[in-house]
């Protein structure tokens, strides 16, 4: 099913890791870290209760691990392993066979790759400061990304991108992303705005929705038409449904593992750090809260680079929980992202607000009061639109204008802005709103 190449996920440290170093045999074996054990067993566990609430037969299949200390590389589960590395005598029932070799790669590794013809998921022993359940938690999202790998569907999806070349096999750390390109950050964080607007829409995200979808739109078309030598709004979003929806997927199955539908393992409980810690349910109260907050106060800066992504993508599949609660179903065809979903979704409000924008198809040209405009599109994607105490008599006596809205930049803007005497310009610093002279 899989060619012998690899797609890594999260950071890219390993260009062949088919190849890694070995020192050979050694007698006796390392000792297992046994609080590592303990946590591995933990995440099976996690998924094996929650997965399938998040993921379609997320735990039917066991994702072999490749554990990493200072001197060592384990594949825990592993079905069948290179030649160079040895079995331990004692299997673990509830993980399998165990093998280990003597190597050298970074113990701070967070990644997801085939190894073999075998998606496994890759995480170092020791993670600068994190707690046990945050070790579980970054494993679940390499877990996840096994789970897309594993996919028959992925390896067409990637590739119809063309975002490998001969000269740029580790693409996905080091693609050349216009990071510090003003205006791209720019519409980077007006996407979170619009996007933070349609998280706090309640029963109107669909059509907050379209505001946002507006500016994703504005943002595709700059990327395409401005970098020409490299595909960046491809990069974008394969960014954001791999890595911005593994965040998301972190996200979901700790908030199980918070509820008392979840029961962890006992060993795991029984860690003191665990337990210290306050248990899942402390840990997730904290992340969540850190999570939004970075949602809700973010603004684009060009060090950011891969992490814009992260969150980006995973505010966008906490919007598609609620305003297209099946749109996992698509996640895997072929030329659907996250931004193409989203599309779907406010696929009759974009289709009704071009036929109720086009007077001489539908109103003649003579303008409607702005209330009206929003009921009618409310009605026609079965969204209630409500009107605070005075609202919709504030609304009645403006006239909205039939027109056209076309996705480009430039006339989104001006659409905006016409009869307010002003003017809009993009250049290198962004958007710049000048007063018609």
């Amino acid at each position: 099913m899989f060619k012998n190449t690899f797609f890594l996920f999260l950071i890219t440290l390993i260009l062949s890791i088919n190849y890694l170093i070995c020192y050979g045999e050694e007698t006796p074996p390392p000792d297992l870290n046994k609080t590592a054990m303990i946590m591995i067993k933990e995440t099976y566990n996690l998924i094996n209760q929650g997965g399938d609430k998040i993921w379609k037969d997320w735990s039917k299949t066991k994702f072999p691990i490749l554990l990493i200390d200072q001197d060592h590389l384990f594949l825990v589960n592993f079905p069948q392993p290179p030649s160079d590395f040895l079995e331990y005598k004692e299997a673990d029932p509830d993980l399998g066979k165990i093998y280990y070799k003597k190597g050298t790669l970074s113990p701070q590794i967070r990644a997801s790759f085939l190894f073999n013809n075998q998606p496994v998921a890759a995480i170092g022993i020791q993670q600068s400061g994190f707690s046990v359940i945050n070790w579980v938690g970054t494993l679940v999202q390499e877990m996840f990304h096994a789970y897309v790998i594993s996919q028959p569907q992925t390896k067409d999806k990637i590739d119809l991108l063309k975002l490998a070349t001969t000269q740029n096999q580790d693409w996905q750390s080091s693609y050349p992303f216009p990071y510090s390109d003003k205006v791209v950050g720019l519409l980077i964080s007006q996407q979170y705005l619009r996007l933070r607007n349609c998280q706090n829409a309640n029963e109107e995200t669909i059509t907050k929705l379209y505001d946002a979808y507006e500016i994703i739109t504005i943002y595709k078309n700059y990327l395409k038409n401005s970098f020409k030598d490299i595909d960046a709004y491809a990069y974008a979003k394969y960014q954001e449904w791999m890595n911005g929806v593994g965040v998301y997927t972190e996200y979901k199955l700790l908030e199980f593992a918070a509820s008392d539908e979840y029961k962890p393992t006992q060993a795991f409980a029984d860690l003191e750090p665990y337990k210290n810690s306050g248990g899942y349910k402390n840990y997730f109260n904290i992340y969540s809260k850190t999570l939004k907050n970075k949602l809700n106060n973010y603004i684009f800066l060009p060090t950011d680079q891969l992490r814009q992504f992260f969150y980006l993508g995973s505010e966008k599949a906490f919007i598609l929980d609620k305003a297209m609660p099946n749109w996992k179903n698509s996640f895997f065809d072929k030329e659907i992202w996250l931004d193409n979903l989203i599309e779907q979704n406010i696929k009759k409000i974009m289709d009704y607000k071009k036929k109720l924008f086009e007077p001489t198809r539908l109103y003649g040209g003579t303008p409607m009061a702005l209330d009206e405009v929003l009921q009618a599109i409310g009605e026609s994607c079965g969204v209630p639109v409500n009107f605070a105490n005075g609202v919709k008599e504030k609304l009645h006596p403006i006239q909205y204008k039939p027109a056209f809205i076309d996705t480009s930049a430039l006339q989104i803007f001006e659409f905006f802005v016409e009869g307010y005497g002003l003017t809009i310009k993009i250049n290198e610093k962004g958007v710049l709103v000048e007063k018609i002279e």
